[in-house]
């Protein structure tokens, strides 16, 4: 699968291996993508990519508000 940041870091782009994407989105934090391990199975874990959303918290904490959709810009093959 591949990520990339798009629209100015607040969506994500997933594209997985057959051309189908999945675009995670946010209203205010700033999307970041970091390095990351897929312990699915402990014993065969993984490199893989984390998405993260980055602000400041008040006192009273904070929401985050996301969304995922599927992609409308699929290739097929």
């Amino acid at each position: 699968m591949q990520a990339t940041l798009i629209q100015g870091r607040s969506a994500c782009l997933l594209r997985l291996p057959r051309g189908e994407g999945w675009r995670f989105r946010t209203q205010d934090p700033e999307i970041a993508l970091e390095q990351s391990i897929y312990f699915g199975r402990p014993e065969d874990p993984r490199r893989s990519l984390q998405i993260v959303l980055n602000g400041v918290t008040g006192g009273q904490g904070a929401t985050a508000l996301w969304w995922l959709q599927r992609d409308g810009k699929a290739k097929h093959r």
